[in-house]
């Protein structure tokens, strides 16, 4: 309820935002074990609710600015793309993980695409009609 009325692509930046913070809240607990169960806890309210936040956006969206006609195909192009995404995620993501000690370098580098997203998210509220950037 906290969110309807504002726009989809607000909230996705918004929970970008929140995965970044949560990430490197837990890269910086487990390099400096400063409070790491309760930072831990944290970390899983605060990514919980950033994957609230995105998946918003990402279920609806799509069939939003779809033309009446195409939504499913909208939807179809939109889950490839994405679970595209993910497949070069993993293998990225592990590329990384084996390629750098640092913790805090290695969380930086991981939730590094989730700034040019939130930066799309926001060049996309431009060009989408306001109707269809509601939630």
């Amino acid at each position: 309820r906290a969110v309807l009325g504002r726009r989809h692509t607000t909230v996705g930046a918004w929970g970008f935002l929140l995965y970044i913070v949560a990430f490197m809240t837990l890269a910086a607990a487990g390099e400096w074990m400063f409070l790491p169960l309760f930072l831990f806890f944290a970390f899983v309210v605060v990514s919980t609710v950033g994957e609230n936040l995105v998946s918003i956006p990402g279920t609806t969206l799509p069939s939003n600015v779809a033309a009446p006609g195409e939504i499913g195909a909208y939807n179809g192009a939109y889950q490839t793309m994405m679970n595209a995404a993910w497949l070069i995620g993993m293998f990225g993501g592990g590329v990384v993980l084996s390629a750098v000690g640092d913790p805090l370098i290695l969380w930086a580098i991981l939730v590094a695409p989730a700034v040019p997203a939130s930066v799309l998210l926001h060049l996309l509220a431009r060009k989408i009609p306001t109707k269809a950037n509601r939630a």
